[in-house]
């Protein structure tokens, strides 16, 4: 029969009229997927993402939080990923408890500034000010609208906050019905992350401008801007043990403690090398002697509490997630991947139908004829080996996208992930040459095991590991538009071959079943 089909037409077709027919479907075929596949992704991504913009982000600023009857308070932002206006849709507060963040009160979508007064927590923005009492948010009148505030803190144990109009900038302090100026503060611009601190009747003012963290008392005789720490990336001023103390994170993320002790800034004997980047960060202490509390931020729902016991590192505890990303990002993003995968899949089993009409499906050699593997066993094995190779460093790459945080040991040093992509390669290194091994040598590999083909040299013997790895290789080039190229190359060569089978003289054939490998010779075959 085999020759027959040879006399018919010469180049592996049953009939002319058959080759035409398949020369013509597979051409507008490979063609019409060629097209499809540039335009799936595109309306894959249309369609999934209004799932990605109704979701939300949650986010928890740590720079705004307080330390309010033993725990840390602070306030809770939640936004739809589809709002342009930026504004929140819901916020409340929360505390940080030992199984994670509690609800404490809701707060609609207002974003205020926390300070704790002994019993009392207050909320203050520039339009805005509250009481939380018994779980609830009472409203406090506010004659009038603040300017642009800084963070507030307590003065004379009254609210106070640094106020920003175009005139300039001063200290406002609450006097239970109104905002009253206490002390104006020329040359202070609040452009440069301004944050006050009471001392004593007095005030201390911080700012950052450059890399340098300077300190101001306005009320001293001979005021000047004193240096407190140099090139911190983020800082907190607060008060520990009835000292003015400063908290900051330098360059290297190493979180360093120094106070005031009138004359000049030192440290107190408290450092930490943080783990991951850090954006901002607060420091508490309830009363002079107790523990000290840091809190620090990474991204907008990344939270990692620190404590210590004087200069005793006690533990951390971390909140939140740990990526900058939403949740189920990473899988989004490979959607449209894994469509047009499946959009080569159907081709093969498209062609495949064809060929099995309009070609010649067996080999034969020296008195043996062998059924060539088709083209939908050849995908479905390509698949599984894919699978093999691709599977360890999706899962590499969507746990270093998770975690993005703890990859980064420092803003500048991501040693973690420079380890995870070296081991990705050598992975991928191992799986090329071990695969190119095991099909040289047996003429297969997971994939075809498990689809009952093989790959040998067109004598019918195992091709060699040399020929195996010419074979991998020209995969780059089979593999172009999600192996488009292969698998048109196998529906229109005579001995169904890639380009990687014609420059390493291999056919692909079945290993089960009758006309295989594994079937007895034709009498009189050699």
């Amino acid at each position: 029969m085999h020759q027959e089909q040879e006399t018919a037409t010469g180049t592996g077709y049953l009939s002319e009229d058959g080759k035409k027919t398949f020369t013509i479907v597979a051409g507008v075929l490979g063609a019409f997927f060629f097209v499809v596949q540039f335009a799936a992704p595109i309306v894959v991504m249309i369609v999934a993402m209004p799932v990605m913009f109704r979701s939300t982000m949650t986010t928890a600023s740590a720079e705004s939080s307080a330390l309010y009857q033993g725990r840390v308070h602070l306030v809770e932002t939640t936004r739809g990923l589809a709002d342009e206006s930026g504004a929140p849709s819901k916020s409340r507060i929360v505390r940080i408890e030992s199984g994670g963040l509690e609800e404490v009160a809701p707060l609609g979508g207002w974003q205020p500034w926390l300070l704790a007064d002994g019993d009392r927590l207050w909320l203050i923005s520039s339009t805005r000010m509250g009481l939380l009492e018994n779980g609830r948010v009472n409203p406090v009148e506010m004659p009038e609208p603040l300017g642009e505030i800084r963070r507030p803190f307590l003065l004379g144990g009254k609210p106070a906050v640094v106020e920003s109009r175009p005139d300039g900038a001063r200290v406002m302090a609450w006097q239970g019905d109104t905002w009253r100026e206490t002390r104006p503060l020329p040359g202070v611009d609040c452009r440069c992350g301004v944050q006050a601190l009471a001392r004593g009747e007095g005030v201390l003012i911080f700012r950052q401008e450059e890399k340098t963290l300077y300190a101001i008392d306005p009320a001293e005789e001979k005021a000047k801007w004193n240096v407190v720490v140099t090139a911190p990336s983020s800082w907190y001023a607060f008060e520990m043990d009835g000292q003015p103390t400063v908290a900051s994170i330098g360059s290297d993320s190493e979180l360093g403690i120094v106070e005031y002790d009138g004359r000049r800034w030192r440290s107190v004997g408290i450092s930490r090398r943080l783990k991951g980047y850090t954006s901002s960060l607060a420091g508490f202490q309830a009363q002079a002697g107790s523990s000290l509390i840091v809190l620090t931020q990474a991204y907008p729902n990344s939270l990692n509490l620190f404590s210590w016991e004087g200069t005793r590192f006690v533990g951390e505890r971390r909140f939140g997630q740990s990526s900058p990303f939403p949740r189920g990002m990473f899988l989004l993003m490979m959607v449209p991947q894994v469509s047009v995968m499946l959009l080569s899949l159907a081709l093969a089993a498209i062609l495949s139908a064809l060929m099995r009409t309009h070609r010649v499906g067996s080999y034969a050699y020296q008195g043996r004829e062998i059924e060539f593997a088709s083209l939908t066993r050849r995908a479905i094995s390509q698949l599984v080996d894919t699978g093999i190779l691709a599977l360890p460093m999706a899962a590499g790459f969507w746990w270093m996208f998770e975690h993005l945080e703890s990859d980064l040991s420092g803003p500048e040093i991501p040693w973690r992930l420079f380890t995870l992509v070296g081991a990705l390669f050598a992975w991928m290194v191992a799986i090329f040459f071990g695969f190119s091994a095991t099909e040289g040598f047996w003429g297969t590999s997971p994939g075809k095991w498990l689809t009952g083909i093989r790959v040998v040299g067109t004598d019918l013997r195992p091709c060699g590991f040399g020929r195996a790895l010419l074979r991998n290789l020209l995969k780059l080039i089979d593999g172009f538009f999600n192996f488009l190229v292969g698998i048109l190359m196998v529906a229109f060569t005579e001995k169904w071959q890639r380009l990687g089978d014609l420059a390493a003289r291999t056919i692909v054939v079945r290993s089960t079943g009758r006309n295989s490998l594994s079937a007895p010779r034709l009498p009189g075959g050699n």
